[in-house]
């Protein structure tokens, strides 16, 4: 299976949009703006920093998965197949396939 995507390349960084913090983040990759993270809740600077490590953790399961499914047993039974199906699943999130 061919888990690679194509997306704005890294390395994605999270900056504050103001000293404060109370306005929020902006997740950039050098000049373009990948995301405004608002501050509502108190968590943009947690969120901004999961959505700019996002091209990273990407490349890290797609590098891992065939490793994975060459040498892992895919046992319906076995404790590691509910990590495959997520490692699978979030893939194919990333790759607008699960009709979300």
């Amino acid at each position: 299976m061919n888990y690679t995507l194509t997306h704005t390349p890294g390395p994605w960084t999270a900056e504050t949009t103001d000293r404060t913090g109370v306005a929020g983040y902006m997740v950039t990759a050098r000049v373009a703006c990948i995301a405004s993270v608002s501050n509502l809740r108190g968590h943009a600077r947690v969120n901004a920093r999961l959505i700019a490590a996002a091209p990273d953790l990407l490349a890290a399961l797609e590098g891992i998965m065939p490793v994975v499914e060459a040498y892992v047993p895919y046992r319906s039974d076995g404790w590691h197949f509910k990590l495959v199906e997520a490692a699978r699943a979030a893939l194919r999130k990333a790759q607008g396939l699960d009709n979300a």
